[in-house]
């Protein structure tokens, strides 16, 4: 088996961003330092420019959030904001979410999703976990859909709709009611 330096395994952990459902800040962090400890430990840039980064990123995720407010003094949607921003600030090639609207109203989750899509349109890979099916219709390029026999893999909403699977049949069914 071959082995990776500290430095490409350093580089390749920022490639790839994953953001839980049940993701983690640091409590006793404020928001900003937050964002800038992932780009710090891995050692990416100017700490000047970091900030700088960091501020702009989180204005532009959650504007009139107060960046030194500890994780503790804000609303969910506004801790996975952060969450985002710290994510972001690596520059990743990909970025793994688990039900990424789930923390937002209907107003903040459209301006969440289209956020997104313009990161993806910019060249990020998303794969995201989620059961906004209307979302995935209109914006997923593939589909994995699992179910209790494997993992169905779909191009579009059609096919979905088409599919033979009876627990898709059934899952869909479900939507309907």
């Amino acid at each position: 088996m071959a082995t990776i330096d500290i430095h490409t395994w350093s580089r390749l952990r920022t490639q790839v961003a994953f953001i839980p459902f049940d993701f983690a800040l640091l409590s006793a962090a404020s928001s900003l330092q937050n964002v800038l400890l992932a780009p710090r430990y891995h050692g990416l840039g100017d700490p000047a420019t970091l900030a700088d980064e960091a501020s702009e990123l989180l204005q532009r995720l959650a504007p009139g959030l107060d960046m030194h407010c500890l994780p503790a003094a804000l609303r969910r949607d506004e801790q996975y904001k952060v969450a985002l921003a710290r994510a972001l600030i690596l520059k990743p090639a990909v970025l793994m979410l688990d039900s990424p609207f789930s923390f937002f109203d209907h107003r903040e989750k459209a301006r969440m999703q289209d956020f997104l899509l313009e990161q993806q349109a910019g060249g990020l890979a998303i794969v995201q976990v989620t059961h906004d099916l209307p979302f995935v219709f209109a914006h997923a390029e593939r589909i994995l859909f699992p179910t209790r026999t494997g993992v169905h893999t779909f191009d579009s909403k059609q096919a979905i709709i088409d599919s033979s699977d009876a627990e898709i049949r059934q899952y869909l069914a479900c939507l309907k009611h």
